[in-house]
């Protein structure tokens, strides 16, 4: 099943803005655990924000 683009479009978009929800949690917390949590969740956010970016650029560019 592949995306369309308004599809992709919106899914990029909404990645970002998790990205910077997470970036401003874990700048507010002060608990370890939770923060090394965030931290991954960021981290895999990041490598689907770049499998997106990838294949918009590929695909509709």
């Amino acid at each position: 099943m592949s995306l369309s683009r308004k599809e992709l479009e919106e899914a990029m978009i909404k990645t970002m803005e998790e990205i910077e929800q997470l970036s401003k949690e874990i700048s507010a917390t002060t608990d370890l655990r939770d923060k090394k949590k965030l931290k991954k969740k960021k981290k895999e956010l990041k490598y689907l924000q770049f499998w997106q970016y990838y294949y918009y650029k590929n695909t509709y560019v």
